[in-house]
């Protein structure tokens, strides 16, 4: 079974570093699937990049895929973090995520950054996974992919 501590976040460092590989497959695929749809418009893919900058991504899992390490009921979160996490519980996790600057809310995440969070349908939070813009395809990358 999986450790989660009293606050409703995993402590297992091999938990994390599973699901933190598995939020770097889905951007991974999620940069892929922007770029395909794009047909080859550079700039038009670029726009739709841009609504991941700056914001949390939230995706959850079923509490039974945590149990059972799979990344399989993977589903985006539309809504707003804050109508479902309290603020308490989001400064604790704030403390526990490695970021490039110490976020203090979720407006903290820096304009050239994708942030992913990743809690169970529980909301018991998992792990982060943040992309920096420098390391999304350029232009010449995304003329050599697609």
């Amino acid at each position: 079974m999986t450790n989660i501590n009293e606050f409703g976040i995993v402590r297992d460092k091999s938990v994390e570093d599973f699901y933190w590989d598995c939020l770097k497959d889905w951007a991974d695929e999620t940069i892929t699937d922007l770029m395909d749809s794009s047909y080859g418009d550079f700039d038009e893919y670029q726009e739709e990049l841009e609504n991941y900058f700056g914001v949390i991504t939230v995706i959850q899992i079923d509490k039974t895929d945590l149990d059972n390490k799979s990344f399989d009921s993977n589903q985006e979160y539309e809504e707003s973090l804050e109508t479902v996490v309290d603020k308490d519980k989001l400064s604790k996790i704030f403390k526990v995520i490695n970021t490039r600057k110490e976020w203090f809310s979720t407006s903290d995440v820096p304009e050239d950054e994708i942030a992913v969070l990743l809690f169970t349908d529980e909301w018991d939070f998992i792990t982060y996974y943040g992309l920096h813009k420098e390391e999304t395809p350029d232009e010449d990358e995304f003329d050599s992919r697609t």
